[in-house]
């Protein structure tokens, strides 16, 4: 079985455990990585190439949205998913506008960051489903199809679950 990569950034040593243990929790994921200030982040996402990368936003050295930045640079299209205790309508946009796919509170339920995560996957294997061409590691496109395969083998609710952009106008079906 191909596992999906995902590099953790955070400096609280405490937040890192609890990610790494979640995300472990899950037999198609593995912790490649783990970063505990944004100057590493930048480092271990050019030197593993992860599949995902869950970021913290206040970070020493460089703060996540700067290290996010950096890392889109060389690896475009990487999600990234903001996984801060600072969050908020203009959080989300400056994120957004820097290639972030999602911003997620610390707060939240485990579940939501679960599927924030899938959801990023997905659009992550839509994308280079549509550009042929670009390199994809095993790992992303077996997640993206996974996906893809239970969205499609679900009742109606799942297709209405599907990722899209917000800003996009609904679909009829």
């Amino acid at each position: 079985m191909t596992r999906t990569s995902i590099l953790i950034a955070d400096d609280n040593e405490v937040a890192r455990g609890l990610l790494r243990d979640t995300l472990a929790s899950r037999a198609d994921w593995v912790v490649c990585g783990e970063a505990t200030n944004g100057l590493e982040a930048v480092r271990q996402a050019l030197e593993l190439k992860p599949d995902l990368i869950v970021m913290d936003m206040a970070m020493p050295e460089m703060d996540g949205l700067q290290a996010s930045q950096e890392i889109l640079k060389s690896l475009p299209g990487l999600p990234i998913i903001l996984h801060t205790m600072h969050t908020g309508e203009q959080v989300t946009i400056v994120a957004k506008q820097m290639g972030i796919q999602s911003v997620v509170a610390k707060t939240a339920p485990v579940g939501e960051l679960e599927s924030v995560i899938e959801e990023s996957l997905l659009r992550r294997a839509e994308s280079l489903a549509a550009s042929p061409g670009n390199s994809v590691s095993d790992a992303t496109a077996a997640s993206g199809a996974k996906v893809l395969e239970a969205a499609a083998g679900s009742s109606q609710s799942a297709q209405t679950a599907s990722v899209s952009d917000p800003s996009d106008p609904p679909k009829s079906n």
